[in-house]
């Protein structure tokens, strides 16, 4: 592996520590569209911290910065943070090490403003002379970092100096370009070599990185004309992220995917476009615009974490957008199922039969199976003396039962380890004597009569299933 390579994965630590370093550092709001417009429209995913300070600031008003902060947990957490405080510190002392970089900076300076992560994957050219059953070349991935440094200007020229010198001492070719009126340190992959072309410098107090395998600065010499002025084609003149922003609201972190380039970059790495086009339809995403989330901390009193997504489509919902939309109907939880001793809970009000009326219906559209008969054959089993016809899965099992799904769960205090972890699921029913029968037919069937796999409850039958044991037993017999 050369030695860029080596330097490339010691740049996307280097990001990353930017990224984190980001989330203790206050910033003024930023609008998520002003963050949009540094970056070109066929990039794929984009993240951007609007506030940290304000994320900061929500984080400290949790509960769980609360229980954090409470003398009785802290015991209990001072070994577990000791050893993350200690990995952090090692790990930076070996990035330093690597870098082969003199007079390190104790820190790796953290950002001060805006924070904008910027991915695309493109479609690499396929050979002409490819046939259409060789694999298809490893997808090209572009990354863009940009974070205002503010006051932590000094020691980021500092580290950019000392990153660009110890390049060139391990031989490294750098050179020296102004791109739209920043000086970018450029390192170049080497003759015949598959490392990306790397770029990084600044521009003020933002600071620029950007990474890409198709060894072309374009993509990073369009997000550094974008940081003096505004240009056409910029992610956010998408109508969907503006649509998305605006329904969305505030939040501390914004993220969103574009769905434009995620079907681009499908229909360049697979040759059988038809059968792109036919399970790309079959999956309902063919009009899917993007896909935007917003994840808002301590926004309620109540509230610790809200994370609000939203799916863009343009027409009408089919496939697995048609499949996410919830019955429109009030939730109505049962008191009964959340106990004292429940630590959390989760609620959703899906319908079952849809469910699988929807996932059958993409599945056949697909690859042409029909999942109605392939589930409907084990139930043969099912049938009856006197011409009774066997269970129907769809109708019998499915069919009645209801929106809302609910699931509760409890563990062993001091809830340190994942220690006497139980789940109780609940479910809404149609018909409760329908279904019953139908259990208790395919319980048999399966598993015979054996009565140490069934209770009685409530005048309800519980039918239990084998546990190890049982299976051993089952294969000795």
């Amino acid at each position: 592996m050369s030695s860029t390579t080596h330097r490339v994965g010691r740049l996307a630590i280097l990001s990353f520590c930017f990224l984190a370093g980001a989330l203790l550092a206050p910033i003024a709001r930023a609008d998520v569209l002003e963050s949009a417009q540094m970056l070109p429209d066929d990039t794929m995913v984009m993240l951007s911290i609007e506030s940290v300070a304000g994320l900061k600031a929500a984080l400290e008003k949790t509960s769980l910065h609360a229980l954090y902060k409470d003398p009785a947990i802290r015991p209990l957490l001072a070994e577990a943070e000791e050893k993350i405080r200690k990995d952090i510190a090692e790990g930076v002392k070996e990035f330093w090490e690597e870098m082969e970089v003199d007079n390190p900076p104790r820190e790796i300076p953290a950002p001060q403003g805006r924070v904008i992560l910027g991915l695309s994957v493109i479609a690499p050219k396929r050979d002409s002379n490819a046939s259409e059953d060789d694999l298809p070349p490893d997808p090209l991935v572009r990354f863009i970092l940009l974070a205002d440094m503010g006051e932590q200007l000094e020691p980021t020229r500092q580290l950019i100096r000392s990153l660009s010198d110890s390049a060139r001492d391990s031989g490294d070719t750098i050179k020296r370009r102004d791109i739209a009126g920043i000086q970018m340190d450029i390192v170049e992959p080497g003759e015949d070599s598959d490392d990306p072309v790397v770029a990084y410098g600044l521009r003020g107090s933002r600071l620029l990185i950007g990474l890409d395998f198709s060894q072309s600065l374009d993509h990073i010499e369009s997000v550094a004309r974008r940081l003096s002025r505004t240009l056409p084609g910029s992610l956010a003149d998408k109508p969907d992220l503006r649509r998305a922003t605006r329904m969305l609201g505030e939040a501390e972190v914004f993220t969103y995917v574009n769905a434009d380039a995620v079907r681009s970059l499908v229909a360049g790495m697979v040759p059988d476009k038809v059968k792109v086009e036919r399970m790309t339809k079959a999956l309902g995403l063919d009009n899917v615009t993007g896909l935007a989330s917003a994840v808002r901390i301590a926004g309620h009193k109540t509230q610790n974490v809200s994370v609000k997504t939203l799916i863009g489509v343009e027409g009408p919902k089919r496939g697995i957008p048609a499949l996410l939309c919830p019955a429109s109907a009030p939730l109505r939880l049962n008191d009964r199922l959340v106990t004292r001793d429940a630590i959390g809970f989760a609620c959703a009000n899906y319908d079952p039969p849809k469910l699988f009326d929807g996932i059958a219906k993409m599945v056949m559209e697909m690859v042409f199976l029909d999942l109605n008969v392939i589930a409907q054959a084990p139930m043969a089993a099912t049938a009856q003396e006197g011409g009774q016809p066997p269970v129907h899965l769809r109708d019998d099992v499915l069919a009645q039962a209801a929106a809302p799904l609910f699931v509760t769960w409890t563990m062993d205090k001091p809830y340190t380890e994942l220690t006497g972890l139980k789940f109780l699921m609940g479910l809404s029913l149609r018909d409760g004597d329908r279904l019953d029968a139908a259990l208790g037919r395919i319980h048999g069937a399966f598993l015979g009569s054996d009565e140490s796999l069934q209770r009685e409850l409530l005048g309800r039958t519980l039918y239990l299933f084998p546990d190890e044991s049982y299976a051993e037993e089952f294969e000795e017999t």
